[in-house]
C-alpha cells in the first residue's frame, strides 16, 4: 500500500514539475512581451509628442529672419533724422575715402539762391553744408525748412553776422547761443559742436588776443570750428565772373585729396550759381565724394585739425 502511494507521488510529481516548468517560462515570455509592447508603445508616444511640439519640432519652412533690434549684438547703427547732430551721434568710424569733399554755402538761407543751390545739388544727387545765419533763418524760414527738409547739413554761422560779435567773448558767446536758439524753434534742431566764424577764425577784422581768446573758448568746450582750404573768391564785394570761381576752385582742388569749398548762398552771388554745377562735374570726374559735418568720422575731425582746417 505504501509503495502504491508512493509511486502515484512520484508520477504527480513527474507530472507536475513539467508542468511547472512550462508555466514559468511561458509567464516570462508574456512579461517579456508586455514589457516590450509597453517600451515600445511609451516611446512611440515621446516621439510623437516630440514631433508634434512645436518648442521641439525642428522647422523645415524657410523662416523670416527678423533682427533682434535689443540685441547689443544685433542693434542697428543709430539711424539719424536729417540733419543729424554731431554733439548726439555716435558716429562709427572709418578710414578716409581717397577723396573728399565739404561744399558748403554761407550766410543764407536766402530768398532766391537757397531754392536753385538745392535743385542743382538735388540734380547732382550730392550733399552740402549750409552755415547758416539766424537773422536771415528768421527772415527765409521756409527756405530754412526746404534744407532741411533735403537732409542737407545746417550749421552755426552766428545770428547777426556782425563783427561787432567779436568785441569780447561774452558777445561772441551770446551771437551763436542767439542761432542756436533760432534754428531750435524753427527745425527742432538742438545745438551743434560744428560751427563757422563769420570771416573764419583769422578774420583780420577782430583784435588778434580776443580772437584767440574766443578760439581757445569754443575749442575748450568741445566745439569744431570749420575753415576751409579751398574758396571760390564769390565772397568779393563785386560779382565773380563764373569762369574765374570755376577755374579758382578746380585749380585748388587739383592737388589735394581732403577738400572743404567755401561758397556763399546769396541772392547777389547769381554767379556761383552758374559755377555750382560745373564744379560739381569737375569733382566727381575726380573721384571725389562728397560729405557732410553731422556725420563725421573721428577720422575726418583728426584730419581736418591735421590739415588746420578746422579749430587751427
Amino acid at each position: 500500500m505504501l509503495e502504491r502511494g508512493f509511486i502515484l507521488k512520484k508520477k504527480f510529481l513527474l507530472i507536475l514539475i513539467p508542468a511547472a516548468i512550462i508555466f514559468l517560462l511561458c509567464s516570462s515570455m508574456y512579461i517579456s512581451h508586455y514589457h516590450h509592447s509597453l517600451f515600445t508603445k511609451t516611446f512611440k508616444n515621446n516621439i510623437e509628442r516630440t514631433t508634434n511640439n512645436p518648442s521641439t519640432k525642428e522647422n523645415t519652412t524657410p523662416q523670416k529672419v527678423v533682427s533682434n533690434t535689443t540685441s547689443e549684438v544685433n542693434k542697428p547703427e543709430e539711424i539719424i533724422n536729417h540733419p543729424p547732430d554731431i554733439a548726439t551721434t555716435q558716429v562709427k568710424d572709418r578710414p578716409l575715402y581717397e577723396k573728399e569733399v565739404f561744399l558748403t554755402f554761407d550766410d543764407g538761407p536766402s530768398n532766391k539762391s537757397t531754392l536753385k543751390i538745392l535743385d542743382i545739388l538735388k540734380e547732382n544727387d550730392v550733399q552740402a553744408t549750409f552755415f547758416v545765419v539766424g537773422k536771415m533763418a528768421e527772415q527765409n524760414s521756409n527756405n530754412l525748412k526746404a534744407i532741411h527738409d533735403m537732409g542737407m547739413d545746417i550749421e552755426n554761422h552766428s545770428y547777426s553776422h556782425d563783427y561787432k560779435m567779436y568785441n569780447s567773448i561774452e558777445s561772441c558767446i551770446e551771437d551763436f547761443n542767439k542761432c542756436d536758439a533760432v534754428l531750435k524753434e524753427l527745425i527742432n534742431k538742438d545745438p551743434s559742436q560744428i560751427l563757422r566764424f563769420p570771416g573764419g577764425s583769422d578774420n583780420g577784422v577782430s583784435k588778434i588776443d580776443t580772437m584767440a581768446s574766443i578760439r581757445k573758448y569754443f575749442k575748450d568746450n568741445g566745439n569744431y570750428y570749420i575753415d576751409w582750404n579751398v574758396s571760390s573768391t564769390d565772397a568779393a564785394p563785386i560779382l565773380v565772373p563764373t569762369a574765374k570761381i570755376v577755374e579758382r576752385v578746380t585749380e585748388m582742388c587739383k592737388n589735394r585729396k581732403f577738400v572743404v569749398i567755401l561758397m556763399h548762398d546769396v541772392d547777389s552771388k547769381t554767379t556761383t550759381l552758374e559755377a555750382l554745377p560745373i564744379i560739381i562735374k569737375y569733382l566727381k570726374e575726380q573721384g571725389f565724394v562728397f560729405r557732410t559735418f553731422n556725420d563725421i568720422t573721428p577720422t575726418e575731425e583728426n584730419e581736418l585739425v591735421k590739415l588746420k582746417i578746422a579749430n587751427r
